[in-house]
């Protein structure tokens, strides 16, 4: 998958897993120095503006709800990304039926239970993503910021207590 990528990636899943979305580009944009454009967005945000920031060879990499019902819905948008021509999708979930809808196909690691649990799961797709990105951009994984933006350890942070004022 990350032989795919050029400029974009669109981390895109159902409200209940947007977590994911969200870690996923911190990943992503972390591991590469911000070398690419990432977007976290739900399926139903997509469609009001974010569809724009697609292009036909934007990686979208799409976490596939295991409600039966919230699914239809999800399917329904990569229904029509495909025929518009936008996005490289990648479907992460069991895509049994609608395999010829996705580009790849990662299993999921969680295949029942509530979406909202699934992040600490499902979250390793995005992060091997950002780590083969680091790797083929010539990086280091464990300090990709080459101007040194981005440090191992989070500097700077000062902890103060709540008594104070």
């Amino acid at each position: 998958m990350a032989a795919a990528v050029r400029d974009r990636i669109v981390l895109l899943c159902s409200s209940p897993s947007f977590p994911w979305a969200q870690e996923g580009v911190l990943k992503c944009l972390e591991m590469t120095g911000g070398k690419y454009a990432v977007l976290p967005e739900t399926y139903l945000g997509l469609r009001h503006g974010p569809m724009s920031f697609l292009a036909s060879n934007t990686v979208v990499l799409c976490l596939l709800s295991n409600s039966p019902i919230r699914r239809r819905y999800e399917l329904d948008l990569v229904n029509e990304l495909k025929t518009k021509g936008l996005g490289y999708l990648v479907a992460i979930g069991a895509a049994d039926n609608e395999a010829s809808l996705f580009d790849e196909h990662i299993p999921a690691i969680v295949t029942s239970g509530a979406d909202n649990l699934r992040t600490p799961f499902e979250i390793v797709g995005p992060q091997l993503l950002g780590y083969h990105l680091s790797l083929r951009n010539g990086l280091d994984p464990d300090n990709p910021s080459l101007d040194g933006v981005i440090n191992r350890v989070v500097r700077g942070v000062k902890i103060y207590d709540e008594d104070e004022e």
